[in-house]
Order: C-alpha cells, then sequence, then structure tokens
C-alpha cells in the first residue's frame, strides 16, 4: 500500500483587488494514511490582508480542525477558533499584522465523505475531489472540500506540486502540466491553472482507480449530476425559505427544480437596478445576490416591485433598527434620491412625533405638530433637506442671546422645530423654538450671562441641514466638556480644519490625550500641518501613542509620523 504525500501551493487572485499588493498564498500539504481512509493536513495562508480584531473566515467540509497558529515567518502563536458545521472562525486578535500569515491543522476522513458524496469506483489507496466536475457538467463541485476556502474568496489561480507513486495518473481540471521529475517509485507533479478556477468548478483526481466503460460512465455521470441539481435546488430553497414565504403572500409561484436551476444560472443584477446596495445588507453578497435574483423572478424583472419588496422583507427580518440606521445614514451622504426613500424616511419621521400622513391639515394639532407635518410635506416634494445658515450673538446689556437664520427665499415660508442648547458658568437651558425657513428670521432668549458655548439642534431624524457660525472657543469648550461624543468628533473636525499657528498643537494634543481612539485618528490625520515648534511640544506624546496604544493603526501612524520628523 501506497501512502501518499501532496504538497499544494495555491496563489489566490482576487478578481478586483490585488493587481497592486501582495496576493495570499495557500500551501495545503495532505498525507494520506497507509490505509486510504483518511488524511492529516494543514492549511499555511500566508500574506493574508486584515486588520486588527478582524474576524477570518472559512468553509471547510468535513475536515475536523485540530489548531490554528499564527505565521509570521515562523509559526507563533496560537490562535483561537470556533468551528461549526462547514464554517471556520478564526480570531487573529491584536497578536497579527497586515500580510501575516495562518497555519491550520485539521483531519480529514475520506470514508466519511464517501458516504455522503457519491464518487468514482476507485481502490483502496486512489482518491478524487469534486469527481462530477471530471465530465461534461461543471459548477458542481463543493467548495470547501480538503482544502478551506475563504468566505469571501472567488476564483483564484492555483500551482501544484504532487509528490505521487509514479504508476498513479493524475488529473486536475483546469490545469496543465508543467514539468515532472522522478525518483525511485515516485513522480514529482508541477502544475498550474490556466486561468482562475472557481472552488465549485475545482476537480482533481489520482490513483489507479477502477473504471466503467464510457458508456457507463456517461450515464453514472448524468444521474449523479441530476442528483446534485435536485440537491442544489433543495439547498437553495432551504437557505431562502423565508423570503418565498413573503414573497407568496404578495404573489403566488411556485420555485421548481427547472425555475430554481434558471435562478442559479442568472447573471447577477447590479446595485444600480436596487434600492439597497450590496454593501448595506446584513448577509454575505453571495445571500444577497441569490435573493435578489429570486425577487427578479418572481416579479418577472420588474426591478421596482422586486426591490420595494426586498427592503419591505429586510425590514421585516432585521428590524426597526436596522431599518432607520440604514435610512439615516442615506440623508448623511444624501443618498435618499428616488421618492420610495424619501417616503420611508419621512414615514419613520412623523412615526416618531407621534404623527402620519392622515394627520396633514387637522387644525387642532399644536403648532410643532403643524409644523413638523409642514416639514414633511415640503421635504416630500423637493426631495432633498432644507438647508439653514445660523449664526449667533449676545447683548449683555439686553441680557438676550439672539438666533439669525438664513436660507432660500420661497413664496410660503415654512416653521421648523428645533431647540437651542446654552451653557454658562454655572447654567444651561435648552429651549425649543420655530425657526423661519424661506426668508430671514430672527429669534431671541433671554439670557443672564455670555455663553460658554451654544448650538443649535432639530430632532434626529429632521431632514434639515444647516451651517453655524461659532467661535472657536466653543468648539474648544465642546472638544474638552461635551458629554455627547459625537458633538466632541464634530468640535474637534471643525477646529482642526479651523485652527493654525499655535492653537493647532493644542486641539491636536487635546484630541491625543483623551484615549478616545477616533479622536486620535482625525488628529493624527492633521498632525503634518504643525509647525516644527509644534512638533517638538508633542513628540513625547507622540512616541507615547506609538508605544503604548492599543489600537495597531494608532501605533503605526504615530510611528510613522515620529519617522518623518524625527528620523
Amino acid at each position: 500500500m501506497h501512502a501518499t504525500k501532496v504538497l499544494l501551493p495555491l496563489l489566490f487572485m482576487s478578481l478586483c483587488g490585488y493587481a497592486q499588493s501582495p496576493r495570499p498564498e495557500l500551501s495545503l500539504s495532505l498525507h494520506p494514511s497507509p490505509s486510504g481512509h483518511s488524511l492529516a493536513l494543514e492549511a499555511t495562508y500566508r500574506q493574508l490582508d486584515w486588520e486588527a480584531r478582524d474576524t477570518l473566515s472559512f468553509i471547510l467540509r468535513e475536515g475536523q480542525v485540530q489548531g490554528v497558529r499564527l505565521l509570521e515567518g515562523r509559526l507563533k502563536d496560537t490562535l483561537p477558533f470556533v468551528q461549526q458545521d462547514s464554517l471556520l472562525h478564526i480570531w487573529p486578535g491584536t497578536a497579527a499584522h497586515p500580510r501575516s500569515g495562518l497555519a491550520i491543522r485539521y483531519h480529514y476522513p475520506l470514508k466519511k465523505v464517501a458516504q455522503r458524496r457519491v464518487q468514482v469506483h476507485r481502490d483502496s489507496v486512489s482518491w478524487a475531489i469534486n469527481w462530477l466536475n471530471g465530465g461534461s457538467e461543471k459548477g458542481l463541485g463543493l467548495p470547501g472540500l480538503f482544502y478551506p476556502v475563504p468566505v469571501k474568496g472567488g476564483a483564484m489561480t492555483m500551482r501544484f506540486n504532487l509528490s505521487l507513486p509514479r504508476e498513479w495518473p493524475l488529473k486536475i481540471g483546469g490545469a496543465e502540466p508543467q514539468f515532472h521529475v522522478d525518483e525511485p517509485g515516485q513522480r514529482h507533479h508541477f502544475w498550474a491553472s490556466k486561468g482562475p478556477i472557481a472552488p465549485a468548478h475545482f476537480f482533481l483526481a489520482a490513483g489507479a482507480w477502477t473504471a466503467p466503460d464510457a458508456e457507463d460512465r456517461e450515464a453514472l455521470l448524468a444521474r449523479q449530476a441530476e442528483r446534485q441539481k435536485a440537491r442544489q435546488v433543495a439547498s437553495f430553497r432551504a437557505r431562502h425559505q423565508a423570503l418565498l414565504a413573503f414573497l407568496g403572500r404578495r404573489e403566488r409561484r411556485l420555485l421548481t427544480t427547472e425555475v430554481g436551476l434558471s435562478i442559479l444560472e442568472a447573471p447577477v443584477p447590479p446595485d444600480e437596478a436596487f434600492y439597497l446596495r450590496r454593501a448595506e445588507w446584513p448577509l454575505a453578497p453571495a445571500q444577497v445576490n441569490e435573493q435578489r435574483k429570486i425577487a427578479l423572478d418572481w416579479f418577472r424583472q420588474d426591478t421596482t416591485r422586486a426591490a420595494e419588496a426586498l427592503f419591505r422583507f429586510a425590514v421585516q427580518r432585521n428590524g426597526a433598527p436596522w431599518r432607520d440606521s440604514l435610512l439615516q445614514a442615506r440623508l448623511e451622504r444624501q443618498a435618499l434620491g428616488r421618492p420610495f426613500w424619501w417616503e420611508q424616511y419621512l414615514s419613520v419621521y412623523l412615526a416618531r412625533e407621534g404623527l402620519s400622513w392622515a394627520d396633514t391639515g387637522r387644525p387642532e394639532l399644536p403648532a410643532r405638530q403643524q409644523a413638523v407635518l409642514a416639514l414633511s410635506n415640503t421635504v416630500r416634494r423637493r426631495q432633498q433637506p432644507l438647508s439653514l445658515q445660523l449664526a449667533y450673538r449676545y447683548q449683555a446689556q439686553e441680557e438676550r442671546f439672539y438666533i439669525y437664520l438664513q436660507s432660500d427665499s420661497v413664496p410660503n415660508p415654512l416653521q421648523l422645530p428645533l431647540e437651542i442648547h446654552l451653557q454658562g458658568q454655572d447654567t444651561s437651558l435648552t429651549k425649543p423654538y420655530l425657526g423661519t425657513w424661506g426668508r430671514a428670521d430672527t429669534v431671541s432668549i433671554a439670557w443672564p450671562e455670555s455663553p460658554r458655548n451654544a448650538y443649535t439642534s432639530a430632532a434626529a431624524w429632521a431632514p434639515i441641514t444647516w451651517q453655524e457660525k461659532r467661535p472657536l472657543n466653543w468648539y474648544l469648550y465642546e472638544l474638552t466638556r461635551a458629554p455627547d461624543p459625537e458633538r466632541r468628533a464634530q468640535a474637534l473636525y471643525h477646529l482642526l480644519q479651523a485652527a493654525s499657528g499655535n492653537l493647532l498643537p493644542t486641539v491636536i494634543g487635546i484630541a491625543l490625550d483623551s484615549e478616545r481612539p477616533r479622536q486620535q485618528r482625525l488628529a493624527l490625520e492633521q498632525a503634518h500641518r504643525m509647525d516644527s515648534r509644534g512638533r517638538a511640544k508633542l513628540k513625547a506624546t507622540f512616541e507615547q501613542l506609538a508605544r503604548d496604544s492599543v489600537h495597531r493603526d494608532i501605533r503605526l501612524k504615530a510611528a510613522a509620523w515620529l519617522q518623518r520628523h524625527y528620523p
């Protein structure tokens, strides 16, 4: 009985990402036992592209993982992992650097696989991976057989170095031999793929199997292919049973095997055809692609109905917090460009104020709610937020604080529900008021002292944007004393843009000493603007960050700044 040792290096090429950076590299060592029933494997990944605290996920079918170690030139720390069914999750933690690697040791019982997946006739020592791909059918293989496949990975180019008994034939789908080296009793094969090979297309067979004749073989492959197709559709239906039930309540259809295969084989619709980009779904891209194809087929290529149905299904599955976060993020980046999105956004905005579109025109509502409805209707027609410019002034003799509002000029001005926040030496005030959009307006509030800070806000969901003219000392007050981290970050951003001279290193120093990663990152991005005196003043702070920060990217940026200015 021959024992086989196979060394399989695979160079991963991303379809769109690694043209300008080192490619991840995988070496896979396979060691069949003398009985031919099991393999002890080690998959070694090099030059992975990760960030600290990332979770790395792989598909690995049947393999039983025994250990994972960090690889940085040599094997280092043992890494925590969890294996659930066919998924392997690994946590590199803060110890990993970009382009570090992994070594995954696992055991692979061939007998168990043979019981679950029909293979060719074979003797006790030869074996095949994804044999169905060896025939006319393609794409019937299972990713994750014999080697772990990154969940986010696609097609890859491969190079093979296999040491086999000399008399064994070898076949690799999509690859061709480069050369071989013979030794007594063994032949070392060197093959390379002709182009990227998708994991589902992968096929490798080695050994002196006893194959049926050509006619029987074709019949066997045809039967296996039909069974595999049925399994694919059954798995497809199981993955998306909730979506199919949701769509079936709106328009009844049957997902037959033929329809399921046509959906699976259909091209993936582009992001532009749907309201939601793939990155906005709380799902893996492959699941999003399948759901889009299902919805398009269900509504007979009516993109509008398909997109709206998927959004409502996503809200039902993921809840209101996901919907609210999505809509707010779209408002902030001015991506509510469709009537559908504005309808969704403003309906939620009204609901938060205890209102609905049915309340429009009710004269008994209080002035604030009337203003909220008028604002929503105006924004609904405009399909863009209302924009204001605000300035402030304190009149000590009058003991009054004035708010000056400017906006576009329109025939029918509109009142907006706003709030002014005032902070003094020992007192503070938050007061609602109605400002006017559509003409110049002034609002005054009684206030007994010169304010330390003042700013305007609206309801968190109000579709209003504004620019405020505020003195820099108010922003400094917020940076050091505001309880809201969002306001501290906004104050820092404004100060970093506006500060210069001696004020700039003061602001950067406050941010770096804050121990708040978001503020530190903002400050590091502007640190190059300081003059020599400012750099000398903060040198010790940068040294401390480069040495002690728990955030790897902050350590690297601080170290890079020191190398640039104090090499």
